[in-house]
């Protein structure tokens, strides 16, 4: 008798971890700063918040474009829309990449084939983020202009 209510009762227990667990991998919002888990070795991560006039900008495509460097540290950015990293905001319009490969990258919001904005400093030029192994980078907000 004792038995069979301690397998009820861990059984009971097992149904409601499993549902907590799956409760919380629906849920679209990304985690806030405090919450990121660590990247895997070796890989790198990054968080952000896009806006649109002071107001969060969701559900909108954010991609990495990787940047190359030549003999002389001149640098460009190239986007691939199959293999580089991309997200979606969320309805805070937070963003985060996990586990992407060490490197720099140039920040691309927006859809590609219709209206997108590189992320660039007052000057106009692209800025580039340095994403470092094992760290987290913490972007500061980008403010968008798009339709």
């Amino acid at each position: 008798m004792k038995t069979t209510i301690r397998l009820t009762l861990i059984l009971i227990m097992i149904v409601l971890l499993v549902g907590c667990s799956s409760s919380q991998m629906t849920q679209t919002s990304q985690p806030t700063p405090t919450e990121l888990p660590q990247p895997e070795a070796g890989k790198a991560s990054l968080v952000g918040q896009i806006t649109k006039d002071g107001k969060p900008y969701s559900n909108t495509t954010v991609r990495l474009a990787e940047v190359f460097r030549n003999t002389d540290n001149e640098a460009a950015f190239a986007l691939n829309e199959a293999t580089s990293p991309s997200t979606i905001s969320d309805s805070q319009g937070y963003y985060l990449f996990a586990n992407v490969n060490a490197g720099e990258y140039v920040i691309v919001v927006g859809s590609l084939n219709t209206n997108y904005q590189i992320d660039s400093d007052s000057n106009s030029v692209a800025v580039v983020r340095k994403l470092e192994p094992d760290k987290i980078l913490q972007v500061e907000t980008i403010n968008v202009d798009l339709p």
